[in-house]
């Protein structure tokens, strides 16, 4: 029979392993953008030996301890190779997907593994709110068509321009307004090489 095992000083029974959890915020597939999630866990039997791969594992996640809603959808992976009983998964998540299980990073999350037909008890899922969500408001920042995260800009400077933010709070390039500074005039063309502002 396949059991969790984790130390803790609280639970007598089925225990879990939540290990290694680590967040890059940018894996790129040829048709999405995704963000790969890793998860590992120590899958042993009741007589505490670890469990022989590969094994199938099921990833649901939940609002609650217990009962609650499930969000998002249900991941399922297949032929997961164990090394002493230790599993690590890559959880490939769209945007979207990252967007329904953890929202703007203020709810807690519950992981639930199932294997072998046997479902464990849920966990909380760890992890760096602002490390796994950064703020895209469309004005400063936005994904581009390829789903990388940018600047929200869609030109180039020109010559003698600035980053500013426009009436509405959007970046934008400006040009200065003012012809001289401290009576000196400002120069529409660009430094030569070794030019020393003075």
């Amino acid at each position: 029979m396949l059991e969790w095992f984790y130390k803790t000083k609280h639970k007598l029974s089925l225990r879990i392993a939540a290990g290694c959890l680590c967040f890059t915020l940018f894996s790129e597939t040829s048709t999405a953008a995704s963000f790969a999630v890793n998860y590992s866990g120590r899958l042993t039997r009741s007589d505490g030996s670890p469990v022989e791969g590969p094994v199938s594992i099921q990833v649901k996640f939940w609002n609650s301890w217990t009962d609650g809603s499930q969000i998002g959808q249900t991941l399922d992976y297949s032929g997961i190779n164990l090394s002493s009983g230790v599993f690590a998964l890559d959880l490939a998540l769209t945007a979207d997907q990252v967007s329904a299980v953890f929202g703007d990073g203020s709810s807690l999350v519950y992981i639930e593994i199932s294997s072998e037909n046997k479902t464990y008890p849920r966990q909380q899922f760890s992890y760096v709110p602002f490390a796994l969500r950064v703020p895209v408001d469309g004005k400063t920042l936005a994904f581009d068509t390829n789903g990388k995260l940018s600047l929200s800009l869609t030109t180039k400077p020109g010559t003698n321009q600035f980053l500013t933010k426009d009436s509405d709070g959007k970046l934008a390039w400006g040009t200065p307004a003012a012809a001289t500074i401290q009576n000196q005039a400002i120069a529409t063309g660009t430094p030569s090489s070794g030019q020393v502002l003075t």
